[in-house]
């Protein structure tokens, strides 16, 4: 019998492209469930409970949609851009017209934190969504950000350069003043609103009453369960969080009673294999995702859409001193850090890739194996900053960028991204390294690294490193 496949795809409007991953069930069932997400480390926490929550449905038949907001993520767009909430709400209607095109006749909508709060509003638009989930939502926009801001505050003392003009930063992200605002006028829990038929609230319990919290979320009548898994998921290190295997089944549970109606239909999603990017102040690159390596790695490419004639590289501008002038390089490999996914740490990784694709370069933002879109390692909803055999995997990167002469790449890394840029430089022979807030570097052993692969013969590299993202330029521009 055929197994369910995740297959990456864009969809929505051409020129403003939103980047998800479906997934297909072996024997569809005509359900269709979009998942949405929080943002910020709120956002990174979903992408891992969502990979695990999305295969736990497809196994039982439904097809699944999870994917990035406008602006955020691999989706087209800025976190800049202007009404971006309503775009972020009209991104879930699009995820369910996806769906519905490709064969899904009855709808559903799962919302982690703040998703769950943007899916409210977005059924509140709709009349063909069954059912909807609210996995520990907050109930107004204003909890989210006043959450996230206590919590930025403990990492680091007082506000933000800006807060002053209404923006607010938070882990992961910075928030301008209109979205800030747009996020604390976002009430969802009020009377007027219109619900789905079926609602399920998954909350912590309050200790007071003992029952799950905000009642005053979801219409009388709704499902309300007790849930245990938030702090686990959400109260915790990224690189520690796990999901709670009850709170998958009773989602999938609940979405798998709602009847359908038909029997078993088909579904054939519409699979867009890459999209147009225009950055700011650049020309048009094309993106597109990849798969490679023996460990089944995954990463997006980000390309000229014109590639300029001849070489990019120039081999004359190197030199034989850290710290010395930056070379131009063909090539860039961006390294996940940490437990954070592909698109780097405050989404600049795919900001850099795309003003650096406009100049000309070919960008490769990748995965280290068992986090983000490449293959997991672990049990299902765990993370690994270290995973065994991680060298490899960059030395796989290496060779899909640049077979013939790795000494056109540069690697990027911040965190474990710098630790493991580093010590993979000497084996794939790339010609330079950038790295921002690298670990002290030993020199492990093949045996504590996992990595077969050797040095490369004659292999130098030329290396920067900084604590300050504007330090780090690498060719060119800065982050």
């Amino acid at each position: 019998m055929p197994e369910p496949k995740a297959v990456p795809t864009w969809f929505g409007p051409v020129d403003r492209a939103l980047f998800g991953w479906v997934h297909i069930p072996a024997v569809p069932s005509g359900h269709g469930v979009v998942l949405c997400p929080s943002i910020g480390i709120e956002g990174e926490a979903t992408q891992l409970a969502f990979r695990r929550l999305a295969g736990a449905l497809a196994e039982v038949s439904c097809a699944v949609l999870r994917f990035d907001y406008d602006g955020t993520g691999d989706s087209v767009g800025a976190l800049t851009d202007p009404d971006l909430l309503a775009a972020w709400i009209a991104s879930i209607g699009e995820g369910l017209d996806y769906l519905g095109g490709a064969g899904a006749v009855r709808l559903h909508l799962v919302g982690a934190r703040l998703g769950a709060t943007l899916a409210a509003r977005a059924a509140d638009t709709r009349r063909d969504v069954a059912s909807l989930t609210l996995w520990y939502p907050w109930t107004k926009g204003s909890q989210f950000v006043r959450y996230q801001r206590a919590l930025r505050r403990m990492y680091a003392v007082g506000d933000a350069p800006g807060v002053a003009d209404g923006s607010v930063e938070i882990p992961g992200l910075v928030l301008g003043a209109e979205l800030t605002a747009d996020l604390k006028a976002l009430d969802t829990g009020r009377a007027d609103r219109t619900f789905p038929p079926a609602v399920l609230v998954i909350d912590e319990v309050d200790p007071v009453t003992g029952q799950p919290g905000r009642p005053e979320f979801g219409p009388d009548g709704c499902t309300r369960r007790s849930g245990a898994g938030a702090d686990a998921l959400f109260g915790v290190e990224l690189m520690k969080a796990t999901v709670d295997e009850s709170d998958v089944a009773a989602i999938t549970s609940f979405i798998v009673d709602q009847v359908v109606g038909a029997g078993p239909t088909a579904f054939v999603p519409a699979i867009r294999a890459s999209a147009p990017v225009q950055p700011p102040d650049g020309v048009p690159v094309i993106e597109r995702p990849v798969s490679f390596g023996d460990a089944g790695l995954f990463g997006i490419m980000a390309e000229p859409a014109d590639p300029p004639e001849g070489p990019v590289l120039a081999g004359s501008t190197r030199v034989a001193t850290t710290g010395g002038p930056v070379p131009t390089f063909a090539s860039a490999l961006f390294l996940n850090a940490g437990s954070l996914h592909h698109v780097g740490p405050g989404r600049q990784w795919v900001e850099l890739s795309r003003r650096w694709a406009a100049q000309g370069m070919r960008c490769l933002r990748m995965d280290i194996g068992g986090g983000g879109g490449s293959s997991l390692l672990g049990p299902p909803g765990e993370l690994s900053s270290y995973p065994p055999g991680a060298f490899d995997d960059v030395a796989a990167g290496v060779r899909y960028l640049a077979p013939e002469d790795p000494e056109e790449v540069l690697l990027l890394g911040l965190c474990s991204g710098a630790y493991h840029s580093l010590l993979a430089a000497p084996a794939t022979g790339v010609g330079g390294v950038a790295v921002l807030n690298p670990l002290r570097v030993p020199t492990p052993s093949a045996q504590e690294t996992g990595s077969t692969a050797e040095p490369a013969d004659g292999a130098t590299a030329e290396v920067w490193m900084a604590a300050d993202p504007d330090e780090a330029a690498g060719p060119g521009t800065t982050p």
